[in-house]
């Protein structure tokens, strides 16, 4: 039984980078030869035969990678939801909308994604939302609660 995919793992399984490069490094590896083979013939050298073709060849397969990671992490980022941030306006506008409800599912997803209880009072803004109210559903939810600032300094 195969194990699930993480969310960072290709979902296709790079078939579509190899569909990819079987389109263009045919190509690229004729248009260095093209290019190469009369070089080489000018040059009275059999090298920028093989080192021009096998160049293009490596850069076309490069560029083809990179265009394909790209489209990948494209489809893994929208398959992960929204980000931290969006979560956090979302909190802003329930909180200030006198949602309570939405207010705090939204903080709940913020601090599940890894946001520290200070950064979501300070995102969210509102006096019935203050951090030790974030502290408590942070420790409800089990997740690290970043420590209480210090108290102000004796003069």
């Amino acid at each position: 039984m195969r194990p699930p995919l993480a969310p960072s793992d290709d979902p296709t399984g790079g078939r579509r980078l190899t569909a990819r490069l079987k389109r263009v490094l045919p190509i690229a590896f004729a248009v260095g030869l093209a290019i190469g083979i009369p070089v080489a013939i000018l040059a009275s050298d059999w090298r920028p035969a093989i080192v021009i073709p096998l160049g293009l060849a490596a850069l076309a397969g490069t560029i083809a990678a990179a265009i394909e990671d790209g489209r990948v992490q494209r489809r893994v980022d929208a398959s992960t939801g929204r980000t931290t941030d969006a979560t956090l306006r979302s909190a802003w506008h329930a909180a200030h909308e006198d949602d309570e409800r939405r207010a705090e599912d939204e903080v709940r997803r913020a601090l599940l994604r890894g946001a520290t209880p200070a950064r979501v009072a300070a995102a969210v803004d509102h006096p019935r939302w203050p951090e030790e109210r974030i502290r408590a559903i942070a420790r409800d939810l089990g997740e690290p609660v970043s420590p209480p600032p210090p108290p102000p300094a004796s003069r």
